[in-house]
This record gives C-alpha cells, sequence and structure tokens, in this order.
C-alpha cells in the first residue's frame, strides 16, 4: 500500500449502495404485488444513493413525491398529512394511466352518463379528501425484509475496512513488515 492513498470505507460504501438496490428492488416486487403499477413512476424511478459525513453513512431512495401516500395512507380531511385537493392532478394522471372506466349515475329521471375524466378525478379526491387511504407499509416491509438477511453483509464489510485501514496504518508506522 506503500505510495497509494488508502479509500477508507469503500467496502462499507458498496455494501450499503448494494443494501439500497436491494431495498429498492424488494420495494418494486411488493408493488407490484400489490397492483401499486398504474403509471409505473413510482416503481421505475426509483434512485439509490449513499452519502456520507465524517462518520455517519445514509442510504437514500430517490422516490416520486407521491411515495409517502402510498406508504402511509391519507387520514380524512382536517387530519395532518391530507393533501385534500392538491392530489387531483395525480389522481386525474392516474385516470389517464389506468386507465379507469366509471360506471354510469343511475339517477332516477336522467339518463345515465359517464363522467369525463376531470370529473371522475374529481369525485375520487374527494373520496379520498373525506374518507383518506389506508396505508400499504410496503417501503417499511421491503426495509424489513432486507435488513433480516443483510445486517451480516455489512457487518463484514466493515471488518474488510478495518483490517484494511489497520493494515495500513500500522505499514505506514513501520509496525508491519510484509514478508
Amino acid at each position: 500500500m506503500e505510495g497509494e492513498e488508502l479509500n477508507a470505507f469503500e467496502n462499507l460504501t458498496q455494501a450499503l449502495y448494494e443494501y439500497g438496490e436491494q431495498v429498492r428492488d424488494m420495494y418494486r416486487r411488493n408493488l407490484l404485488a400489490n397492483d401499486k403499477k398504474v403509471t409505473g413512476k413510482l416503481i421505475n424511478n426509483i434512485k439509490v444513493l449513499v452519502a456520507y459525513k465524517g462518520t455517519e453513512y445514509v442510504v437514500y431512495l430517490d422516490l416520486e413525491p407521491y411515495w409517502k401516500y402510498v406508504e402511509e395512507g391519507i387520514a380524512p380531511a382536517g387530519k395532518y398529512g391530507n393533501p385534500g385537493w392538491k392530489a387531483y392532478p395525480f389522481i386525474l394522471e392516474w385516470i389517464k394511466a389506468k386507465p379507469v372506466l366509471p360506471r354510469g349515475t343511475g339517477l332516477k329521471g336522467t339518463k345515465k352518463k359517464l363522467p369525463t375524466e376531470k370529473q371522475l378525478a374529481y369525485l375520487i379526491t374527494r373520496k379520498i379528501k373525506n374518507e383518506g387511504i389506508k396505508p400499504t407499509g410496503l417501503l417499511a416491509d421491503s426495509i424489513e425484509a432486507v435488513n433480516r438477511y443483510y445486517m451480516k453483509v455489512l457487518e463484514d464489510a466493515i471488518q474488510r475496512d478495518f483490517d484494511k485501514y489497520a493494515i495500513y496504518t500500522l505499514e505506514r508506522a513501520g509496525k508491519l513488515v510484509k514478508i
């Protein structure tokens, strides 16, 4: 290692990135298994990032802004976290991608009339605003599943980095000689 610059924690960085990829892939499988692929944006636009500052490493999943509503659900109106009418454009996009087939109103004395996409988006948004959406917990389930088997991989990566750093430090101090 003489003359080489030590890239500290390269094994940990790589293992954390692979961990993020495992979580991403498990999350995608869970979304598909639970019929949460409509536009495909949430499933196809997941980016894995590993960041560190000093001794703190963080794995980020960069997700579509509405992931939180799929994961945590939405409480009825008047509760914290209900997007209210802000959800309308996302609902309209969802209707166009799904496609949602509305039924006629069937009101007495009226002809059965199908709502337009915009009217349907309004109705669905109003229902979500008033009644909320149940949470799925699919991301949390994905993280938990990957954690069960991946912690050993992370421990091994840390050990390899520690061993490499210890050898590097001892060689530089002249306390370790290659034979």
